[in-house]
């Protein structure tokens, strides 16, 4: 919802308060201000709104395969770290050169490919990405 439209809220009156407010004075309460959590919740939904329409047109709808491919990628990167930090325990000695480089990427690549899921799977929840062949549930 686009702030122009907040003055449409039966609850509030959108007109400007004519008096100034000064940091030494106590600020009073003014009909005819917009309350804080109002505004807030129409930032929200204008947040909303607006990541639904840029990811809509950035992406489109997501083949369901795409969203597998993800799925083992994570899996696949959680494998080959807990490999390698299990071979590092197997090791004798000083650690070979580029040995500790190597469990960073990878704990990296694995955090990146976890939280990429996250972030995939609460965007379908919030109805910003769409699945072909998933009812979405928003209106």
């Amino acid at each position: 919802m686009p702030f122009l439209n907040v003055a449409d809220l039966p609850e509030t009156s959108f007109t400007t308060n004519k008096t100034q407010h000064t940091f030494a004075s106590p600020r009073h309460h003014d009909q005819s201000l917009i309350s804080a959590k109002l505004f807030a919740r129409t930032v929200g939904e204008q947040c909303q709104d607006a990541n639904r329409q840029r990811i809509a047109s950035l992406i489109g709808v997501v083949r369901p395969e795409e969203i597998d491919a993800l799925v083992h990628r994570a899996a696949d990167l959680k494998a080959r770290y807990l490999s390698a930090v299990l071979d590092s325990g197997k090791a004798r000695g000083t650690p070979r050169p580029g040995q500790h480089d190597e469990l960073g990427h990878l704990r990296n690549a694995l955090a990146e490919a976890e939280q990429g899921l996250e972030t995939v799977r609460n965007s379908i929840l919030r109805g910003e990405l769409f699945v072909d062949g998933v009812d979405d549930g928003f209106p």
